[in-house]
């Protein structure tokens, strides 16, 4: 990675202003999550949609390391969201408009952005978009995150929990938070840990989770599909994925 400087507060105001009107949409980058059962081919289920930060970084703070505090990226990406939105709506791109993820905050849930972007999706095509939440942001405010649930919910949104450690993930329960589905952030540990309970306690939430509702991602080689398969996670995403991802319309699978 190339060497860069620390975001500090003073810097947020001037990036902030940058990023207004900065043109991101050029920056916006897919990955696929597929369904892979062994013995079958790859089924795409949806398609991230993420903004290269390293990108964003030369573009809009050039000399800057944007997530060297997650405090003050955590802040910043409200305003990484708000334009985000506003370019999705602008662009009027119809690929757009269905089977996708976003991350976003809690917060920009109930922003004016999203109201237009939730204006521009058809009602049947909500139900194949995925809205990805941090469980640090959720967990800052339950109060405002259980009401964007219920409203983002009620709009035929599924919602996922995102950025789950082999360590953090036995330590969350999917429905009890109310969401759809769980992504964990696969690592070599997972299959060489040798302590039996960290082991057990992993496998026995992805089996509370529900089939099809966990997303094993990062899956940068083989070892860590056939680890998750092994588990029961039939979804997953990452460069080893894109190998298998077939050039086929995305489809999705969550089940009610």
């Amino acid at each position: 990675a190339a060497p860069g400087v620390p975001l500090q507060p003073a810097d947020l105001a001037r990036i902030e202003a940058t990023l207004s009107t900065a043109d991101v949409a050029a920056l916006l980058r897919r990955q696929t999550v597929c369904q892979l059962i062994e013995g079958e081919r790859a089924k795409p289920v949806f398609r991230e949609l993420y903004v290269s930060i390293a990108e964003l970084e030369a573009k809009c703070a050039p000399g800057f390391k944007l997530a060297a505090d997650r405090w003050l990226f955590q802040h910043l990406t409200r305003a990484l969201d708000a334009r985000v939105l506003t370019q999705l709506v602008e662009a009027r791109d119809p690929t757009l408009g269905s089977h996708i993820s976003l991350n976003l905050n809690v917060s920009s849930l109930m922003s004016p952005q999203f109201q237009e972007f939730d204006k521009m999706i058809k009602p049947e095509a909500r139900r194949s978009i995925v809205l990805e939440l941090q469980l640090v942001d959720i967990l800052a405010d339950m109060g405002a995150f259980q009401f964007a649930r219920d409203f983002a919910q009620e709009r035929g949104y599924s919602l996922c929990l995102d950025g789950l450690t082999y360590l953090t993930a036995p330590l969350t329960d999917r429905a009890l938070l109310g969401l759809d589905l769980v992504k964990i952030i696969w690592s070599a540990e997972m299959a060489i840990d040798e302590v039996a309970t960290r082991r057990n306690a992993f496998a026995w939430m992805i089996d509370k989770c529900g089939d099809g509702r966990a997303i094993l991602c990062r899956c940068d080689g083989e070892d860590a599909i056939s680890f998750g398969q092994s588990i029961g996670i039939t979804l997953f995403q990452g460069l080893a994925v894109d190998n298998r991802a077939e050039a086929t319309k995305p489809v999705f699978t969550l089940k009610s």
